[in-house]
Order: structure tokens, then C-alpha cells, then sequence
């Protein structure tokens, strides 16, 4: 090959359209736990909600990856309250149990509050 031709067969490969990031892997699970917001953790970056229907409380890690969203803006972890109705996707996978969108307020699909009257 000549010397000349070198540095285009540089800018060639360096054009050259980079790999898709990997999508998660078969073994990673997600689920949704709703329920209640008993405590949250700021140090540990940890949520632990009340399920009443199941009678137990969840721990839920976060992480940078990790989105808050409520009242339809975004939030971050310190705007959460105990007391919160909340609806958490989870994922499980290599790296553990993990939350990665937690949506405060009550969700649209949960039961209707006995007495509550509909519109």
C-alpha cells in the first residue's frame, strides 16, 4: 500500500460507525412494586416501600441510573417523602436489584379509595 494512502485509510476507520451499546442481558428481570414510601435513605441512596397488599417492606438500591419523576417534571431522590404513593420499576440482573424509574403520586391504575366518588 502507499505511503499516501495511509492517512486516508485512517479517517476511513475512524469514520466507521461505532458498535450499539449491548442490550441487557436475558437474565435481567423487570418488575414494578407499588405501594408506599415508608423511608428514604439520602446516605445509602435507598427507598423502602410498604406494599400493604403483600404485608412487607422493600428495599430498593438506586443509582446514577436511577430516574424521579412526579407531578410531570423530574425529580431527584431528596424531593421524596415518607408518606409518598409510589409506583418503582425495577430491574434485577448481574449487578443486583436495582430501581431505575421511581413515579411518585397515585397511579392512575391503582383501586379506587372506598367512598370516593367518581366524576
Amino acid at each position: 500500500m502507499p505511503l499516501a494512502s495511509l492517512p486516508l485509510l485512517v479517517l476511513l476507520l475512524s469514520a466507521a460507525p461505532q458498535a450499539a451499546p449491548e442490550p441487557a442481558p436475558p437474565s435481567a428481570r423487570s418488575h414494578t412494586v407499588v405501594g408506599e414510601l415508608a423511608r428514604v435513605d439520602l446516605d445509602r441512596g435507598e427507598l423502602t416501600v410498604r406494599v400493604p397488599k403483600q404485608g412487607r417492606d422493600h428495599v430498593l438500591p438506586t443509582g446514577p441510573e436511577t430516574r424521579f419523576v412526579g407531578g410531570g417534571r423530574a425529580l431527584q431522590l431528596v424531593d421524596l417523602r415518607a408518606g409518598d404513593p409510589v409506583v418503582v420499576v425495577c430491574r434485577d440482573g448481574p449487578g443486583g436489584h436495582r430501581a431505575v424509574l421511581v413515579k411518585t403520586g397515585a397511579s392512575r391504575y391503582a383501586a379506587p379509595t372506598p367512598g370516593a366518588r367518581r366524576p
